[in-house]
């Protein structure tokens, strides 16, 4: 397994938190699986971008990029 799987289902819950708090700001309409489906592209995104030398943590940086996906 890579470092990217690894960080990736080491912060699938990430996703399911910031759909939920995203889900309740949104029109009733709006679905929670299409949530999620962004939220595991951004966290997808996020492992691939990500950079350690920058001493970022990277469920910060996960969470920036989950939330903005």
């Amino acid at each position: 397994m890579t470092a990217r799987d690894e960080l990736i289902l080491a912060n699938i819950s990430l996703v399911a938190g910031v759909a939920k708090r995203v889900q309740r700001r949104l029109p009733s309409f709006v679905d929670y699986d299409t949530l999620m489906s962004a939220g595991f592209m951004g966290l997808i995104e996020a492992a691939e971008r990500f950079d350690r030398s920058r001493k970022v943590p990277f469920y910060e940086y996960a969470k920036h990029r989950v939330r903005g996906a």
